[in-house]
């Protein structure tokens, strides 16, 4: 996926369901919700509400269907790294009106002002992130 491509933010269920198959595909339905079920944090999930999702993201280019089989397996379209680069480039544009020097330093600001040690940013979901250490 290209920066400039249209660009589906992705919701927490349509996350979770990409992080699994990052991490391990082509999966069936059924062996997501079981990759799923094994977060405990979070409600079993019912079949039908997976596999809705799973089309859906398909329909949005971010999952590949494949039904020449009895069961459909899902696998990712695109890496995570291309998602993350099209999020954060929507971030900067939205946020920051494409100057990613000003997104920088809106965060470097932020960590400073936090302990010393307090801040780490990395790609995420929501493109940046800072996780605050206690």
């Amino acid at each position: 996926m290209a920066c400039n491509d249209s660009f589906h933010q992705l919701g927490s269920l349509q996350w979770r369901i990409m992080l699994v198959l990052w991490g391990n595909s082509p999966l069936t339905v059924a062996e997501i919700c079981t990759k799923l079920e094994a977060d405990k944090r979070y409600q079993k999930l019912a079949y039908t509400t997976v596999l809705t999702v799973c089309r859906n993201l398909a329909k949005h280019n971010y999952l590949v269907q494949d039904s020449s089989h009895r069961t459909h397996k899902f696998s990712p379209a695109i890496t995570m790294t291309e998602y993350q680069r099209a999020a954060t480039k929507v971030f900067v544009d939205t946020n920051f009106g494409g100057s990613a020097a000003t997104a920088k330093r809106c965060i470097d600001d932020v960590c400073k002002s936090l302990p010393a040690g307090g801040c780490s940013v990395g790609p995420t979901r929501n493109a940046v992130s800072m996780k605050i250490h206690e």
